[in-house]
């Protein structure tokens, strides 16, 4: 598998627009994302989350490349892509914008969240990335009454 074969498959089944703004908001780490994949895949990787998950990170080889295999490989560079846009997103925000989207996010009561490109974010999820993604920064704290 190639790049650019597995960039057609996620046109295929996500669309375009998942690539172009991947690449729009940082076509480095987009181009390192896709390689990664298809290293993996050509090393014979098993992409079956479960088992991925199951053995807590170690590489496990896949049987065959089957057709569930293929899916478990686009949902994967979907996955990534859409977590690359996010991080873009978040850390472009300034920190006072972070404060007033939480503070309305949150006030708006429990299980609310926000839909960003593909992601569902709940408020506290953008506060800890955002936080991550500037250490340099005072932290964003949550105080629960």
């Amino acid at each position: 598998m190639t790049v650019d074969e597995l960039s057609a498959m996620i046109d295929e089944c996500a669309g375009e627009s998942v690539l172009h703004e991947a690449y729009a908001a940082d076509p480095e780490q987009t181009r390192a994302t896709l390689e990664k994949l298809v290293d993996d895949w050509n090393a014979g990787k098993d992409f079956d989350p479960a088992v991925y998950d199951l053995l807590m990170g170690r590489v496990v080889e896949r049987d065959g490349d089957s057709a569930m295999q293929t899916g478990w490989l686009k949902q994967q560079a979907v996955s990534d892509l859409q977590a690359l846009v996010i991080r873009q997103w978040i850390s472009g925000l300034q920190r006072g914008a972070v404060v007033v989207l939480y503070k309305a996010l949150a006030d708006l009561g429990n299980g609310v969240c926000i839909s960003k490109k593909g992601f569902r974010l709940m408020p506290l999820d953008i506060v800890e990335m955002w936080n991550s993604l500037h250490p340099d920064e005072s932290p964003i704290r949550i105080f629960y009454p």
